[in-house]
């Protein structure tokens, strides 16, 4: 024998399906889109991650020095005199290469002393131009560790400027010191 069913006409006809009110009672299933997690900015070198340079954050100035620090013993593991770089962040001045003394009148006559001599400025020449290089790399890598409203302000104080390379002074160094520290002045209170 067959049963006959009667739907009643409020009542839904199968569980989770949808009913006149939408999607009333089924779980899980919301008609607000889930909201999106903030991303929250840690920097682009993976090895530096966590340690930034932000114009914006009013912790900023307890967190400069341990950046600095993180980026100059970063940069200081890396490639060859590494220690001159690192001592060019630590003391925010250009590291000055030694240079080789000259030969006094005796020792200017031994071709060996001579030889050894133009040896140690080929040396001197080669880790200078090193320490160039990594100035620029750690230029490079210093901006990657900035939010994009500290590069906006560092972008404002460099347009001043005139024809100086930012990789190879330390003038942004500074200005970048300056917005990190001073977060409070009246210049940097409304930056977005």
């Amino acid at each position: 024998m067959v049963q006959e069913v009667k739907i009643e006409a409020n009542a839904p006809a199968l569980r989770g399906a949808p009913t006149r009110g939408g999607m009333r009672g089924v779980r899980g299933q919301t008609r607000i889109p889930q909201r999106k997690p903030t991303v929250i900015f840690v920097g682009k070198c993976k090895e530096l991650k966590g340690y930034i340079f932000d114009s914006s954050d009013q912790k900023q100035a307890d967190k400069y020095p341990v950046a600095k620090r993180e980026l100059a013993e970063y940069m200081g593991r890396t490639g060859d005199y590494s220690a001159d770089i690192k001592r060019t962040i630590e003391n925010e001045t250009r590291f000055i290469v030694p240079r080789v003394a000259a030969l006094s009148a005796g020792e200017a006559q031994d071709p060996m002393a001579v030889r050894i001599r133009e040896k140690r400025i080929d040396a001197c020449i080669r880790r200078d131009k090193k320490l160039t290089e990594k100035m620029m790399t750690a230029y490079s890598v210093t901006l990657g560790q900035c939010t994009e409203a500290c590069r906006r302000s560092l972008r404002d104080c460099r347009s001043g400027q005139q024809s100086t390379s930012p990789a190879t002074c330390w003038y942004c160094s500074k200005q970048l010191k300056e917005l990190c520290i001073n977060f409070g002045v009246e210049s940097n209170k409304y930056t977005p």
